[in-house]
């Protein structure tokens, strides 16, 4: 497990996202790296396997659209959090929450049919 380092804000950015993607790194260093300023560094928070829930859902909804979909797609996205993300317009994020493993059946096919009304609608 990846300790947080004293002065982990003198790392570079690219050093930071390096932690942020390592799946070893601890919750406490996944969690501070969520508030970094780049957001790359926060899109491999968001997608890191090892990210714990909460910050999956802080990350969920203070982020942007695109860190929304990357949570969405994270493996280790729990359910609820699955089902509040579906209340999205973003096709993208539903796609994502509807293929998701942790998805009940319910909801991915009732996304679907969501899916479906979005497609006829730009038809």
């Amino acid at each position: 497990m990846t300790m947080i380092p004293a002065d982990l804000y003198r790392y570079t950015p690219e050093q930071r996202q390096a932690l942020a993607d390592d799946p070893t790194s601890s919750p406490e260093l996944l969690r501070q790296l969520a508030g970094d300023s780049h957001s790359w560094v926060r899109v491999s928070v968001a997608s890191n396997p090892s990210t714990p829930a909460e910050v999956l859902a802080d990350l969920a909804y203070n982020g942007d659209t695109m860190i929304r979909l990357i949570v969405a797609e994270n493996t280790s996205t729990p359910k609820e959090l699955l089902e509040e993300l579906a209340l999205t317009d973003d096709p993208d994020v539903i796609s994502a929450v509807a293929v998701h493993p942790n998805s009940p059946d319910t909801l991915a096919r009732s996304l679907g049919k969501r899916l479906r009304a979005i497609d006829r609608e730009r038809a």
